[in-house]
């Protein structure tokens, strides 16, 4: 399977003195998979969500290893862990910060049109990354599509 879908929702920072923020944001999601049993595929892939605050755009990416279970025929979940990745740029793409940490992402979703070989999508995606010192946290609602 290979898939992707984009969508909007929020990003929120936080760190270890209590300071945070939020934001309104773009998620992304990109995934190849492989079925390893009946309703069961283990998943390669990439999520994210990308913020514009103060004249700043905040991008945190997850890229990760997991498992997308299908509940029925059409309702199914997805989550994985791996290397969270979250950059800091002005408009004029100066980078002022970047940071490696430990990221974990998951979805609950519908599959809201299904053909032979592809298949159409809405679902809630979550992702954290955790940072010294400090945690990036996006929720998104996104459409999306799946090739077999």
């Amino acid at each position: 399977m290979i898939g992707g879908s984009l969508g909007l929702g929020a990003m929120r920072f936080h760190d270890d003195i209590d300071q945070s923020t939020s934001g309104a944001a773009t998620g992304y999601s990109g995934r190849l998979g492989f079925g390893i049993g009946p309703r069961l595929l283990l998943l390669v892939g990439v999520d994210g969500a990308v913020s514009v605050a103060n004249d700043f755009v905040y991008d945190q990416t997850i890229y990760y290893i997991g498992l997308q279970a299908f509940l029925s025929r059409q309702l199914f979940v997805r989550g994985g862990a791996g290397i969270g990745n979250i950059t800091g740029h002005d408009n004029s793409d100066f980078l002022y910060f970047g940071k490696t940490g430990f990221g974990l992402t998951g979805t609950v979703g519908v599959e809201l049109l299904q053909g032979y070989n592809w298949s159409l999508e809405l679902a809630g995606q979550v992702t954290s990354g955790f940072y010294t010192d400090e945690r990036w946290t996006s929720g998104t609602a996104q459409i999306g599509f799946n090739f077999f």
